[in-house]
């Protein structure tokens, strides 16, 4: 008998005894030696028996052995692990990027020989995926990947006003993913913009100082036209 680790090839050594003093299998008269034929590959403890052998003068018994197959641990030093993508932008929804693992130059069957988990995989940040062994394999191993940030455009869409008025300084913000708003985004602080023009002119004005957990910002600017107030005999004493 003896044990072996999935994917390597055993001896099936067999041993002989009770040979006449002085013969062996290099003298015993038509001798041919037993073999043991294996068809078993997958994790498991088979019986075996040895078959096939003859010698003129004497008659084979058989007695069985076992051989083991032991799982093949996927390690750090024998494991190589592919993501179909390493970045992913937010979208609300779970990441789930493929999975390819190789063991010792084998490509693995997910759902066969592993399975996979995934971890933190919604939100913006450090997702992980979770490998483990199954069936010929055993072992847990980690791979991480990226959710980058999507990105909102803050745009002012500018104004005029007459000198004296109060600009609204509406900030118009586009690109949330399906479903969120700016009532239920996380960490949504609006954008605003800071306006110290008081007199007649026309002034660029960009927003500022938006904030939300899963997206950035980008800031378009806008045009603020202060006009002149007109002196007219209804508004002039």
């Amino acid at each position: 008998g003896e044990t072996i680790t999935f994917g390597e090839t055993p001896k099936l050594k067999v041993k002989v005894e009770g040979f006449i003093d002085g013969q062996n299998a290099e003298n015993a008269k038509d001798y041919v030696a037993p073999v043991i034929n294996n068809t078993n590959t997958d994790v498991g403890t088979y019986g075996l028996a040895a078959e096939g052998g003859q010698a003129a003068n004497y008659k084979f018994k058989y007695v069985p052995g076992t051989v083991t197959i032991e799982s093949r641990g996927m390690t750090k030093d024998n494991t190589e692990i592919t993501l179909s993508q390493d970045k992913v932008e937010y979208d609300g929804k779970e990441q789930t990027p493929g999975v390819t693992i190789v063991v010792d130059g084998k490509e693995l069957e997910e759902g066969k020989d592993f399975e996979v988990e995934y971890k933190d995989n919604v939100d913006a940040g450090t997702a992980t995926v979770v490998i483990k062994g199954k069936g010929n394999y055993e072992g847990e191993l980690e791979k991480t990947f990226e959710i980058e940030k999507a990105k909102l455009i803050a745009t002012y869409e500018g104004e005029t006003i007459t000198f004296g008025e109060t600009p609204k300084l509406k900030v118009k913000v586009e690109g949330f993913k399906e479903g969120q708003n700016a009532e239920n985004t996380k960490g949504y602080v609006a954008p605003i913009i800071e306006n110290k023009n008081t007199s007649a002119g026309t002034y660029e004005l960009t927003p500022k100082d938006g904030k939300a957990d899963n997206y950035e910002f980008e800031y378009v600017s806008g045009t603020l036209k202060i006009e002149s107030k007109g002196m007219t005999k209804d508004n002039t004493e």
